[in-house]
């Protein structure tokens, strides 16, 4: 991970953990592995799980208080429990942000069927404030890919 995205996160993780309805911060994506697939143009990927779910999407005064923002936006895919915000912060650095609510994670049927693809592989923990890593591990450990990556000769 390059220096300036490595600084980001650890602005990011220290806004949430003065955060009291932020109950747990876990980065995903090419950055969170230990095969340095990340390279200079990649984005910082975070699962941001959080019982005032509206504020996230509503305000954008939270991202401020991490650093200079240049854009954000919401992206949202509904019918699959998926939603993100999606920022630039100064110096084009890329943060996507998926964020949950605590109350639908804790739910025993399984209503973030996206959760096992997007955490399937591998996930660091940054914060955890309410043992949280037990439902990703249980989404991480049933979710089955239906599908198989392509080969190198393919």
């Amino acid at each position: 991970m390059k220096q300036a995205n490595s600084d980001l996160l650890n602005k990011i993780t220290g806004f949430a953990k003065t955060q009291k309805d932020i109950q747990f911060l876990g980065l995903i994506g090419s950055s969170s592995n230990d095969e340095s697939l990340d390279d200079e143009y990649s984005d910082i990927d975070l699962v941001l799980v959080t019982d005032s779910l509206k504020r996230y999407f509503a305000e954008e005064e939270w991202l401020s208080s991490i650093d200079e923002v240049w854009v954000t936006f919401i992206e949202s895919a509904a019918d699959i429990n998926y939603w993100e915000r999606r920022c630039v912060f100064s110096n084009g650095l890329d943060v996507d942000f998926v964020l949950v609510d605590k109350e639908k994670l804790l739910d025993s049927t399984g209503a973030f069927p996206v959760l096992h693809d997007i955490c399937r592989k591998t996930m660091k923990v940054l914060l955890d404030k309410d043992n949280c890593r037990e439902q990703f591990n249980r989404f991480m450990n049933t979710g089955r890919k239906q599908y198989t990556d392509p080969t190198q000769e393919e």
